[in-house]
């Protein structure tokens, strides 16, 4: 996607606590070779508190979400990826 041109990338992450190292670097890399901009939404505040301790919240952009299902809704994915540039 990034050769095809994409500069900005939203990532939702709904059911984890933690972020291995690799996607962090991954994520860097995008941002500071690629200028990507990246904005991450969790619904996890223990992801949030994690990345906070790392201080990566305003470099990857982090937004805590609330999961909120409507009754008879199936379960939302736990993993999603949209991206504005295709």
């Amino acid at each position: 996607m990034v050769n095809a041109g994409c500069t900005h990338m939203t990532i939702n992450i709904k059911d984890s606590l933690s972020m291995v190292s690799s996607v962090i670097g991954y994520f860097i890399k995008l941002i500071n070779m690629d200028h990507v901009t990246l904005h991450i939404n969790v619904w996890d505040e223990r992801l949030y508190n994690l990345l906070d301790q790392l201080s990566l919240v305003h470099t990857f952009n982090v937004s805590v979400k609330k999961i909120i299902i409507p009754r008879g809704a199936c379960e939302p994915p736990l993993f999603s990826f949209q991206s504005s540039d295709f």
